[in-house]
């Protein structure tokens, strides 16, 4: 997924957005499809290439062409424009997690609950990749002026090639703050459902609601998070987000001792990823 936006970024500033997140969906149903066949290669291999390498780089493809399109046509609100755009990848878990979990493992088995997602999730991202397009070359909205906001912003933007980029030190800097709080996120994602079950003792449903409430604070906080980052500027939202997110990790294992615990950690959590991946790309 992550290695994936790279390349992915770089075809959709040549062909357009559409072209490559129709692709990313067409890859999303190959993925998902073939490891439904999981009771017929039943090796962890399968599940690697299938859910893992070809639905990484369907996700690479479709969600590098959400943000470029969304700060083209909103340079004035790109907090809150790239925010609702990148909010639905939040917003799948609140809703997959204990639809999982509750109805289609138990009615339709693990193969049948990969083939109703692969069905799903690709009709959604064509439809998605069919409504995405860049505007006119040199548009702006009416009545705004580029450096209206340069007072407020701390670090400059400008456009560079791959090589300018990659010796910038701002980019480095970047890259790894990024790298590393996303990693943040990722464990919460992998990890909070077991923690509840294994370690607090939750049935699986309780223990899936706090991936939902971790999930529902990642993408309904998104929008919020552009909103106070265009208000505030993204950098001091983030600093006092990194620093409540720090605390909770830190004391994570003190704290999320309950169930209200676990749920309120969940949503901290939660909000500190929407932040990141919301504030990062505007």
């Amino acid at each position: 997924f992550a290695l994936f936006m790279i390349p992915a970024g770089r075809l959709q500033d040549k062909i357009g957005p559409r072209k490559v997140s129709a692709f990313g969906a067409v890859m999303f149903f190959v993925s998902y499809g073939l490891a439904a066949l999981v009771d017929r290669f039943p090796y962890p291999w399968w599940l690697v290439i299938t859910y893992s390498v070809i639905g990484g780089i369907a996700c690479g493809l479709t969600y590098a062409c959400v943000a470029p399109p969304a700060r083209k046509w909103f340079p004035d609100k790109p907090g809150l424009a790239i925010s609702f755009g990148v909010s639905g990848f939040g917003l799948a878990a609140l809703v997959l997690a204990p639809l999982k979990a509750e109805y289609l493992i138990p009615t339709h088995g693990i193969e049948g609950t990969f083939f109703i997602i692969a069905i799903i999730t690709s009709l959604v991202s064509l439809f998605a990749a069919w409504l995405i397009r860049n505007p006119p070359a040199g548009w702006t909205p009416p009545g705004w002026k580029a450096d209206n906001k340069a007072e407020k912003t701390i670090i400059v933007r400008q456009e560079s090639i791959p090589k300018e980029m990659l010796r910038n030190p701002i980019f480095i800097i970047m890259w790894l703050a990024m790298a590393f709080v996303c990693a943040g996120g990722l464990i919460c994602i992998g990890l909070i459902p077991s923690y509840g079950n294994l370690t607090l003792g939750l049935t699986p449903v309780k223990a899936a609601l706090a991936m939902s409430i971790f999930a529902g604070f990642n993408g309904f906080g998104r929008p919020v998070a552009g909103l106070l980052g265009d208000r505030f500027g993204a950098v001091q939202v983030m600093i006092v987000t990194y620093i409540i997110q720090t605390m909770t990790f830190l004391f994570f294992h003190i704290f999320a001792v309950t169930l209200p615990t676990l749920y309120i950690a969940s949503a901290l959590l939660g909000w500190g990823y929407a932040v990141t991946l919301a504030l990062f790309p505007a």
